[in-house]
């Protein structure tokens, strides 16, 4: 279920980017808020994977800086929603580059999110292989 939510949010994210590059202004704000719901829904599945999983000493790593990346991805989200909602409201001199600097800052921490949370799922071993294998020492 994981995957599943992991690329509807990728493809609802990526029509965020459409949409607001396009300027369809009702459909951005609409998808805004589907990714939101769906950002919730993979960071709910994410939560269960991450129970499953037992961390070794580069998957602790990965999973420190993913923690790390996830914190200022949440920290870049107010600067994007003021500069969007200023511009909702209307047009000012260097308000839509503003925006569009938020939006590519949120969007390249959101990578980077995805590939430490990539990275340290890879790395780290199951309970179940864990159980049957003993540590790693």
């Amino acid at each position: 279920l994981f995957a599943t939510a992991l690329a509807v949010t990728v493809f609802v994210l990526g029509s965020v980017v459409w949409s607001g590059v396009t300027r369809r202004r009702h459909a951005h704000y609409a998808l805004v808020v589907a990714f939101l719901g769906c950002l919730a829904w993979a960071i709910w599945e994410a939560e269960k994977v991450g129970a499953t999983l037992v961390y070794n000493e580069a998957a602790t790593l990965a999973r420190t800086l993913h923690f790390i990346a996830v914190s200022l991805t949440f920290l870049a989200v107010p600067f994007l929603f003021v500069t969007g909602l200023r511009l909702a409201r209307r047009e000012e001199p260097g308000l839509r580059a503003a925006h569009r600097k938020s939006a590519f800052a949120f969007l390249v921490l959101v990578l980077v999110t995805f590939g430490l949370g990539s990275t340290m799922t890879t790395l780290a071993d199951t309970l179940a292989q864990e159980a049957s294998t003993g540590p790693k020492d």
